[in-house]
C-alpha cells in the first residue's frame, strides 16, 4: 500500500496532538510527508465595534496560528519527519479536503474527543463532516496522546460484504501485514428484515441470514489468512454499531476499519449510517474508507 502524503487536521487542542503523534507514527512507517493544516475560523471582518474585537483580529489570529504550527512542524521534524504546514483563513472542513485533494493526499488524520457518558455520542461537527465529505480515508483519532503513539497491534475489520467494504478490506489487509498486527474480521446480523424495520422477521430468517451471513464472512477470512494474518472472525448479531463497540471493548483495539459510500450530490453529505454511529461509539481510533458510487 503506498502512503505518500498525508494532511493533518490540527485545531492546537490536545485531541489534535493525538492525531499528529498517530500520524507521525504512520508517516515513519510508509516514509509518508505530513501536511499540518489549521484553519482559522471565521470573523467578521472588519469587526464591528460593537463586538468588541480590534479591526487587526483576523490577521492576529492568523499570525498566532502560524507561529503556533511552525512549533508544531518543528517537532515533528525533529523526529525525522518530512513535514510542512499551512494556515488557512477558509471554514475547516473545506480546507481540509480542497488540501487533500490538491496534494493527492491518501490519508487525513485529525483528532476527535474521547469524551465519556453522553458526550462520548458526539465526534464534533468538523470530525463528522470531514468524514462525510473527505476524497480519501479518514483517520480518526479519539484516543489520549500516550496512546495515539503506539504503533498499531490489533486492528479490526467491519464489513457488510458491500463494494465499499471491499474497498475497507483491501486497506485493512495492507495496513495490517505493514504494522505486522492482528485482524479481527466481524459482520453485524441485525435480527429484521431491512425493508420491514417494524414487523418480526420469520422464526427461520434469522437462522437462514446467519448461515448465507457466515458463508460470506468466511470468504473474507480466507482472504485475510492467505495474506498471512492472524485474527478472529466474529459474526454478531443486533444493532451493528453497537455491537461493533462491544467487540472493540472486548479485544482491546487499537483500530477498526470500516468502509462507507463515496457519492456524490446530495448522498455525499449523508456518512452510511452504520459507520457514521460507529465512529461515535468507539473508544479507539476509526478509519473510514469510500467506494466509488454505488447504486442503492
Amino acid at each position: 500500500m503506498k502512503i505518500a502524503e498525508i494532511v493533518v487536521a490540527v485545531d492546537f487542542s490536545e485531541c489534535s496532538r493525538a492525531a499528529g503523534a498517530r500520524a507521525a507514527m504512520v508517516a515513519e512507517r510508509y516514509g509518508a510527508h505530513l501536511h499540518l493544516l489549521h484553519a482559522v475560523p471565521p470573523v467578521p471582518y472588519p469587526a464591528p465595534a460593537e463586538f468588541g474585537l480590534p479591526p487587526t483580529v483576523t490577521q492576529d489570529m492568523e499570525e498566532q496560528a502560524t507561529a503556533k504550527l511552525q512549533e508544531w512542524a518543528e517537532e515533528l521534524q525533529a523526529t525525522g519527519r518530512e513535514v510542512s504546514h499551512q494556515v488557512t483563513l477558509r471554514p475547516a472542513v473545506d480546507a481540509i479536503c480542497d488540501a487533500a485533494r490538491e496534494r493527492g493526499a491518501e490519508l487525513i488524520v485529525m483528532g476527535t474527543h474521547g469524551y465519556t457518558g453522553l458526550k462520548h455520542l458526539v465526534l464534533g461537527s468538523v470530525a463528522e463532516r470531514t468524514l462525510r465529505l473527505a476524497p480519501c480515508p479518514v483517520l480518526a483519532v479519539k484516543e489520549a496522546l500516550a496512546q495515539a503513539s503506539h504503533t498499531l497491534g490489533r486492528i479490526l475489520l467491519c464489513t457488510d460484504f458491500s463494494p465499499s467494504a471491499d474497498q475497507a478490506t483491501e486497506f485493512a489487509i495492507d495496513l495490517a501485514g505493514d504494522f505486522g498486527a492482528e485482524l479481527h474480521l466481524a459482520h453485524a446480523l441485525h435480527p429484521m428484515i431491512p425493508a420491514y424495520p417494524d414487523l418480526p422477521p420469520p422464526e427461520d430468517y434469522l437462522a437462514q441470514a446467519r448461515v448465507a451471513a457466515g458463508r460470506q464472512l468466511e470468504s473474507v477470512q480466507r482472504r485475510i489468512t492467505d495474506a498471512g494474518l492472524e485474527g478472529t472472525s466474529n459474526l454478531l448479531t443486533g444493532d451493528p454499531a453497537t455491537a461493533i463497540a462491544e467487540l472493540g471493548e472486548l479485544h482491546g483495539l487499537d483500530l477498526i476499519v470500516l468502509g462507507t459510500r463515496g457519492n456524490t450530490g446530495l448522498k455525499h453529505v449523508v456518512l452510511g449510517s452504520v459507520a457514521e454511529r460507529t465512529a461515535r461509539l468507539v473508544r479507539c481510533s476509526v478509519l473510514i474508507t469510500k467506494a466509488a458510487d454505488e447504486t442503492d
